[in-house]
């Protein structure tokens, strides 16, 4: 936070706000541990849970577009997290 490490045990943040006519519920924690084939992996979690309770943009001809605009918010959340260093160092494609 503010450009320096948490280094805590463990970190939990959890926010919920609304942007671009989406709801979105978003969680960080530091120092998680996953299972991955036999090993525990460290790391950290970012949940990002985006929706929306507008429904005329549920009605089946607009579904497609709200989806696609629900995961195009999803990302710009996600991409906004990073630093430059590490846009840098993982070179993501939108």
């Amino acid at each position: 936070m503010n450009n320096a490490p948490l280094n805590n045990e463990e970190t939990v943040i959890r926010t919920v706000f609304d942007q671009n006519n989406f709801i979105t519920n978003l969680q960080i924690v530091s120092k998680a541990q996953m299972l991955v084939k036999n090993t525990v992996k460290d790391g950290s979690i970012v949940d990002i849970d985006t929706f929306t309770e507008n429904k005329d943009s549920l009605i089946a001809n607009k579904l497609h577009i709200t989806l696609e605009n629900g995961h195009s918010e999803e990302k710009i959340i996600f991409f906004g997290l990073l630093n430059a260093d590490c846009l840098n160092k993982l070179i993501p494609q939108y």
